[in-house]
């Protein structure tokens, strides 16, 4: 009975162990808008793709992707937080071994300029569920917003 307790034991102090030091490897991020250019108000989408490459569940991962504070997020269920003056969307879910997660958040922006989307931090839990892991994900893809169109009148 000693023997099998533990052998339990070290069966999980080395899935925790693999856990932490591989709780993302395997995981990709992207993150881009439905367009590159467009026109204030206009309606548009926030993509984003994340993919689980490897054999192995993540029954936790927290998704906090850094965008412009400027967008007005139309869909409630990902509201915009501001966080050190910048917007956040934080989002959680699971992922099954070799999925590909898509969201589309539908949002638009009133005033113009250009609005860099800068990446993420994904958080993995640990196989216990005591501890994170978590990895950062740079990438630099922006939204240019127009000027206002304004009528030319003619004599």
């Amino acid at each position: 009975m000693i023997a099998f307790l533990l052998m339990l034991v070290a069966i999980v102090a080395g899935a925790e162990y693999l856990s932490l030091r591989l709780g993302l490897d395997g995981v990709e991020y992207d993150v881009h808008p439905s367009k590159t250019v467009a026109e204030p108000d206009e309606p548009l989408q926030l993509i984003t793709v994340i993919v689980n490459r490897r054999r192995r569940f993540l029954p936790f991962i927290r998704l906090n992707e850094d965008v412009p504070e400027a967008l007005d997020i139309v869909d409630d269920r990902r509201p915009l937080t501001i966080l050190d003056s910048r917007g956040a969307l934080i989002s959680t879910a699971y992922m099954m071994p070799r999925q590909k997660l898509t969201r589309r958040t539908d949002f638009n922006v009133h005033r113009r300029g250009r609005y860099l989307f800068q990446g993420a931090t994904l958080e993995s839990g640990d196989f216990l569920g005591l501890r994170t892991v978590s990895r950062r994900y740079d990438m630099y893809r922006e939204l240019v917003i127009l000027p206002h169109s304004i009528r030319s009148e003619t004599a």
